[in-house]
């Protein structure tokens, strides 16, 4: 009888995990929330995906636009899988629904995620906080930690992570967000600073995923390499960007040296002055995390801290300004704390309290 139960209870667990139906090398994934004045520029950059190598590869997107929500298969020409109503790309079941659908039709040994839209620095309702994905017809953004509860859906319900998640938007590569999604993502890849209209080459960058033999840190730095390419006198034409690749595995040790270094920080009379030398241009709530770091501690500390840093930042592209290392965090000129993990975890938001809210 016991036999019995157990394989009942073996079987209802087998019929209620998906069973992809599809085998694929290699998967790219897009969600794309281009229901805001990035219209256009979606138009374009599915146009570029149309254009790429795909051997052995799928690329599915999900557009959000002005004229509704579909989601599609890229080949070279854009193949409807799905109509929807016009879905706000703000909400996490709209983006749990799409990964879901793709992990439960394609089971791949690689997948990536291109999180495409608007980064943070827009603010809809008042509400501050690390966002992407604006949708203008909803009033609505996605926040890191709406992601993070969607990626961990994902990996409960599929048994994996994100291989590499790349951000396609502004200002969305900082510490507190790879710290959130460590444990659902090996590879971030973003910019700290601003991300010009035209976005990721995807022509390029899929071609690379289509054609990489590579282990998955050679891949993220060969898609890093050809975004900045692209602006670099490329294909894109000629434009001062940052682009970097953070392994996320190395997040915990970085939290522990902030949280070590926290009352020195909080005793430092100059960091305010320091801080402003940091700012991320258009972007006020955000500083340069490893400049701030190197200028505010002593060598020794400042030494243990760079031998950290090459492990979390993998690569580091820049033709803009020299100040800016790769990585950003959260520091306004103001006290605003935010619900990340990494702000109660490393002591951040007691630093942050202690400046400015005393």
């Amino acid at each position: 009888m016991r036999v019995r139960f157990l394989a009942l209870i073996l079987l209802i667990a087998f019929l209620s995990s998906p069973v992809p139906t599809n085998r694929v090398d290699k998967l790219f994934l897009v969600y794309m929330a281009a229901d805001n004045n990035l219209y256009i520029q979606g138009m374009g950059d599915i146009l570029e995906m149309e254009k790429a190598k795909k051997d052995n590869l799928k690329v599915i997107a999900l557009v959000d636009d002005k004229t509704g929500t579909r989601i599609e298969e890229i080949t070279d020409r854009e193949e409807i899988i799905e109509e929807r109503k016009n879905e706000d790309s703000g909400d996490p079941e709209v983006l749990f629904k799409f990964l879901n659908f793709a992990l439960s039709t394609y089971q791949a040994n690689e997948i990536v995620l291109v999180m495409w839209g608007h980064g943070d620095g827009r603010n809809f309702k008042g509400r501050e906080g690390k966002g992407i994905c604006f949708d203008e017809t909803h009033s609505d953004f996605l926040t890191i930690g709406e992601i993070k509860d969607v990626l961990s859906k994902i990996k409960e319900r599929f048994n994996r992570k994100i291989d590499i998640l790349i951000f396609d938007a502004c200002f969305m590569q900082s510490i507190e967000v790879s710290y959130e999604l460590r444990d659902y993502v090996d590879f971030v890849l973003g910019s700290q600073t601003y991300v010009p209209l035209d976005g990721l080459p995807y022509d390029e960058v899929i071609t690379t995923f289509s054609e990489s033999k590579s282990d998955l840190k050679t891949l993220s730095v060969n898609i890093a390499e050809a975004y900045f390419n692209s602006y670099n006198n490329g294909s894109q034409g000629n434009e001062n960007v940052t682009f970097s690749v953070i392994d996320t595995s190395y997040t915990d040790e970085i939290k522990n040296f902030v949280n070590s270094i926290i009352p020195i920080l909080i005793s430092k009379d100059d960091v305010l002055s320091v801080r402003e030398k940091y700012e991320v241009p258009m972007n006020e709530k955000y500083i340069d995390f490893i400049s701030f770091i190197n200028n505010t501690l002593d060598e020794n500390k400042t030494f243990r801290f760079i031998s950290l840093i090459k492990n979390l930042v993998v690569v580091e592209f820049n033709n803009f300004d020299s100040r800016f290392k790769g990585v950003s965090i959260y520091f306004p000129p103001y006290f605003f704390p935010i619900n990340l993990s990494f702000f109660s975890d490393s002591g951040w938001e007691e630093f942050l309290w202690h400046r400015f809210a005393q």
